[in-house]
């Protein structure tokens, strides 16, 4: 078992042990109304992560809790279009009720960013608030990919459907997505290559919105992108690092380059 799949076990595992706070959201339903995270992907716009840790690189926010809001209301002054929270507790030390805490206080999309492996936790999802729910195509086979895809659609819910090779592409393109992730990052070993994003997206039809994933760690990188015809970068560790240091002249050089900054 590599270490995605075990990360995805575990999650299914986690979820199961909170299923009766699923039942109770729904007797009182979804509180905030949709807003299309598609929409927000206009080139090229910046999706900031709360990571709170990571499997591999330890702990990046000490007190995610009490320091959630500060980091939220950082990634809005730089810029950032759209919200990605993680979910997963175990892994990364996150919590699925951070999106409605999110939603209390932020108008931006936000992205239920997990290992989904059920409807339910699609259902979860919507109930709590998000807009959009990341579908990653390598733990899911096609059928099921289709079915969870179709799953959210139903519910009014956007999907990043996230790939990392051209295997995983072909699959998802019969889909005929609005959204196509591409990992830059190897899920099963952890390897990072930004160059994974250039290759790919040669082959994803011009109307599917592109997110490129991982590994992003300067305005050079994103300008580089830009002009590929990427929609949007998403920032997780490098974002969560920079906002640690709100005074760093690293974060207000950022988004320094002008096709950025006219994109934000």
């Amino acid at each position: 078992m590599n270490i995605l799949e075990e990360i995805s076990k575990r999650e299914t595992e986690e979820f199961n042990q909170r299923r009766e706070f699923l039942n109770v959201f729904k007797k009182y339903g979804r509180i905030y109304p949709i807003v299309s995270f598609s929409d927000a992907l206009k080139p090229i716009s910046i999706i900031g992560e709360f990571k709170p840790a990571s499997p591999v690189k330890g702990i990046f926010i000490k007190n995610p809790k009490k320091e959630i809001r500060n980091f939220i209301d950082i990634y809005e002054k730089i810029g950032c279009k759209a919200i990605s929270v993680l979910t997963n507790k175990r892994d990364f030390n996150g919590d699925p009720l951070y999106i409605s805490y999110i939603k209390a206080f932020c108008n931006l999309p936000i992205l239920y960013k997990n290992f989904i492996l059920l409807e339910d936790q699609i259902e979860e999802a919507f109930l709590l608030g998000a807009d959009c729910v990341l579908l990653i195509a390598s733990i899911l086979k096609p059928k099921r990919l289709k079915s969870l895809y179709a799953f959210a659609n139903n519910l009014g819910l956007d999907s990043l459907i996230e790939i990392h090779d051209e295997e995983e592409l072909n699959v998802v393109l019969e889909l005929k997505p609005k959204i196509i992730g591409i990992n830059n990052r190897n899920l099963k070993t952890f390897e990072v290559d930004i160059n994974n994003t250039f290759r790919l997206s040669k082959n994803i039809p011009g109307e599917i919105k592109i997110v490129s994933e991982s590994g992003i760690k300067s305005s050079e990188e994103i300008d580089k992108l830009f002009n590929c015809g990427i929609s949007g970068v998403l920032i997780g560790e490098a974002m969560v690092k920079l906002a640690n240091k709100p005074g760093d002249l690293k974060l207000k050089n950022f988004l320094k380059n002008s096709n950025v900054q006219n994109a934000c």
